[in-house]
């Protein structure tokens, strides 16, 4: 079985609606790093491996929860959530 790193990336991320910046932000590195792994042409090293998926899922989590609540919980979820990442979350809703 392969697994395409950058293909994984890329889908899990779009699918949270978050940015390239706002994961290379959380990550420590540049959104072009960001870029390169989901094209396939560089891969991040395996120690930012564990650091990627825990901001994804992390971030499916929080917005799976969000489903289940009204409006404003759904805002203080949202708010708790960048303090916590410590970065921006481009939400469309």
């Amino acid at each position: 079985m392969t697994i395409n790193i950058g293909e994984t990336i890329k889908s899990m991320r779009k699918d949270k609606n978050i940015t390239q910046e706002t994961l290379a932000n959380f990550l420590g590195v540049t959104n072009q790093s960001i870029s390169k792994w989901e094209r396939n042409e560089t891969y991040p090293g395996i120690t930012m491996l564990p650091a990627i998926a825990s901001f994804l899922v992390q971030a499916l989590t929080i917005f799976s929860a969000l489903t289940k609540l009204n409006i404003n919980e759904k805002y203080s979820v949202i708010a708790a959530s960048i303090q916590d990442f410590g970065v921006s979350i481009n939400l469309k809703m």
